[in-house]
């Protein structure tokens, strides 16, 4: 099972999702971990860029744009990962547009 969490630091918000996959946890958390991927899942995604890289070589930062009724929206995520734990948690830097 996949689950994912969304928090706030302002508001306290939270978001689950779950599925079960017919791979390993590895697998999984590789999948998930390749955030150019990202818009193949949620269609409101259009286009994910990578801005920075981590000495791994996964991504520690990344531009989205989002697909609004009238027009898109681009913000920024970084990203950090926990391979011992398949833990792969994001923030929004204030210098993001969302």
């Amino acid at each position: 099972m996949a689950t994912a969490f969304a928090f706030s630091p302002t508001t306290p918000v939270s978001s689950e999702v779950s599925t079960t996959l017919s791979v390993s946890a590895g697998a999984a958390f590789e999948v998930c971990a390749d955030a150019v991927e990202i818009p193949r899942w949620p269609p409101l995604v259009q286009a994910a860029r990578i801005l920075s890289l981590q000495a791994d070589g996964r991504p520690s930062r990344v531009a989205f744009t989002r697909k609004l009724e009238r027009g898109s929206l681009g913000y920024t995520l970084e990203y950090h990962y926990d391979p011992s734990t398949y833990t792969i948690t994001w923030t929004t830097p204030s210098s993001s547009n969302a």
